[in-house]
């Protein structure tokens, strides 16, 4: 019996387009999009400072 073969070239040719749709989009993002990052540990450390035990 044979094995069916699975025609790739439709999916290559979704997967191009997708690829420069992308790139055709992504340098049109908005520039201003901020992202909140949290602030780092060491940071947190000197905005509360504490005395050491021992």
């Amino acid at each position: 019996m044979n094995r069916p073969n699975i025609n790739v070239t439709p999916l290559i040719d979704v997967l191009l387009v997708l690829l420069i749709i992308f790139m055709v989009v992504s340098p049109l993002k908005p520039s201003s999009f901020k992202t909140k990052i949290p602030p780092s540990r060491q940071k947190i450390r000197m905005m509360c400072p504490t005395t050491p035990t021992l």
